[in-house]
């Protein structure tokens, strides 16, 4: 992402300025500026009320989605002990976060110690592009005339350094703010995603949302659920939950996911949903048991709606149809049924290839059957981990029967297992079953 250029004002330095960066203090710093600039319009500013405004913006990502910024980034270690001296809390608004952090640092020498660490480099280095030094002091000496037509100058120094925007720049900060915002959090989103490669949706985990949607359009579709096949069994406590007398669950916590889609979202007893909080429950006892409460409202569900549904077309994010999960099960079942019978294997493999780096060579849905045996391979344990070698040794200690864990989730790819020596049932999710015995 490039921002564009205006008559009189190259803006290639400006292009420039996350080139090389090893930290997030650069975004953050661009983002604290736009805003005091811009909305608070300030053409002066102290570079330690920036830098406070900068923890503001960190804070909700940092202490919310527990996004990892980089062993060499201070953020993330500032931030909990600003909030232990402010009493600042992560849904406080990254306003009145920015105004308790200025009001702490004039006032407490523990907060201004540790959020001046800030400024020990960034205010010099985001100028590189316009003043080619790696001096703080010959950059300074150079911005207080504009050279090059960089962005602010630099005067003070310590706890009164003073950032002065260069009036070239006023209007078109003023008349691109948005486009200039968006490029600090998209390249900060790039960065985080190297950061943090398992997790999703990280652009969505950058600022405090004003509002969480309301899961209205998921709520109707529970309901109806409910009024075609009638209560539902919390698989939680095992109460029944009957029509708008439940809480709807995010199964995976909105604060890994940060998103509404329904294939995430169970209805749950309110009791439990409310303890249950950030953990991630128990998934060897607790996954089958909501694959199967989604199983059933697709079935129930599918054959009463429109043409168009937004919630069913949630489920694509799977990788499959909503009304290929939905026959997936029945076949599964059928093909399981039909191999016991003939070859009373030990144990089963079910795998899914989705896309083409998953193995993937045949692009329409269909899932792999392979019957196990004990003895057929030397170590088993890890079963459909092994596409990955590296993945599939494990920790053998078990977790207690449905136990809640802790935020993070282990990464256990799901994908196809062909071994020559065993047979292969490929069951497809169209008119006819093809089977293929090794």
């Amino acid at each position: 992402m490039t921002i564009s250029q205006t008559e009189g004002l190259s803006t290639n330095a400006m292009n420039r300025v996350f080139d090389m960066t090893t930290a997030t203090y650069k975004f953050y710093w661009l983002l604290a500026l736009l805003d005091m600039h811009v909305k608070e319009q300030m053409d002066e500013m102290q570079a330690l009320d920036v830098a406070a405004r900068m923890v503001a913006y960190a804070w909700y990502p940092t202490q919310y989605f527990r996004l990892s910024f980089g062993k060499g980034d201070s953020m993330s270690k500032i931030i909990p002990d600003v909030a232990l001296l402010t009493g600042i809390t992560v849904d406080d608004k990254l306003e009145d976060k920015s105004e308790a952090i200025s009001n702490a640092i004039s006032e407490d020498r523990e907060v201004k110690k540790r959020v001046k660490i800030l400024l020990n480099n960034v205010p010099f280095r985001f100028q590189k592009p316009w003043i080619d030094t790696t001096d703080d002091s010959e950059m300074q000496r150079r911005s207080q005339s504009f050279e090059n037509d960089c962005l602010y100058s630099l005067t003070g120094s310590g706890e009164g350094l003073t950032v002065t925007i260069n009036p070239r720049w006023s209007n078109y900060l003023t008349t691109n703010y948005e486009v200039l915002r968006d490029f600090a959090l998209w390249n900060l989103t790039l960065f985080l995603q190297s950061k943090n490669p398992n997790l999703p949706n990280i652009s969505g985990k950058l600022l405090r949302p004003e509002e969480r949607e309301p899961l209205t359009r998921q709520k109707k579709f529970w309901n109806k659920v409910i009024e075609i096949g009638g209560p539902i069994r919390c698989i939680y406590k095992d109460t029944p939950l009957r029509r708008n007398e439940y809480d709807l669950d995010h199964f995976i916590p909105w604060s890994f996911v940060s998103h509404n889609q329904n294939w995430n979202l169970i209805p749950a007893d309110g009791s439990f949903n409310s303890s249950k909080s950030n953990r991630i429950p128990d998934l060897d006892y607790y996954l089958p048991k909501m694959a199967k409460v989604q199983h059933k409202a697709l079935r129930l569900y599918i054959p009463q709606s429109g043409k168009r549904d937004n919630t069913l077309d949630e489920y694509y994010a799977l990788g499959c149809s909503p009304q290929d999960l939905m026959q997936m099960s029945d076949k599964l079942l059928y093909v399981r049924q039909k191999i016991d019978e003939r070859f009373h294997p030990d144990g089963f493999n079910v795998g899914i290839n989705v896309g083409e780096a998953a193995g993937q060579s045949v692009f329409h849905c269909h899932m792999h059957v392979i019957p196990r045996y004990k003895g057929d391979v030397p170590n088993p344990k890890g079963g459909v981990r092994g596409v990955i070698p590296s993945k599939q040794s494990y920790s053998t200690k078990k977790q207690p029967e449905k136990s809640l864990t802790s935020t993070k989730i282990p990464t256990s790819p799901i994908s196809e297992v062909t071994p020559s020596n065993r047979r292969e049932i490929l069951i497809q999710t169209g008119d006819e079953e093809r089977h293929k015995m090794e």
